[in-house]
């Protein structure tokens, strides 16, 4: 019979401070949001197996939207803590996304 190993749900991670975080990309969704009609929703696998989950505000998404992460693929995701203006002149929180295939 097979050893089974428990489950861990992922750490959600909050965009409420400058921070970077890295792992290898494993899934990007849409799921139903909670004061909109869909969010985007990250998932990456840290070096020590942990898996860490957060949501993509608007840059963030466009971003992965342009990159187009493969699983597997590593990743870095930097909140810069700064703000800048989006095409319609609202302020957006700046990200910036690197990947190493």
């Amino acid at each position: 019979m097979p050893e089974f190993q428990e489950v861990q749900r992922g750490n959600l991670i909050r965009w409420d401070e400058p921070r970077e975080v890295i792992g290898k990309f494993v899934s990007i969704e849409k799921v139903a949001g909670q004061f909109s009609e869909e969010s985007t929703r990250v998932t990456l696998e840290q070096e020590d197996g942990t898996l860490v989950r957060f949501y993509a505000p608007a840059m963030l998404n466009s971003l992965f939207e342009g990159a187009r992460p493969k699983p597997g693929d590593l990743l870095k995701v930097v909140y810069t803590g700064g703000f800048v203006k989006s095409k319609s002149g609202r302020p957006v929180k700046e990200f910036k996304l690197y990947i190493a295939r």
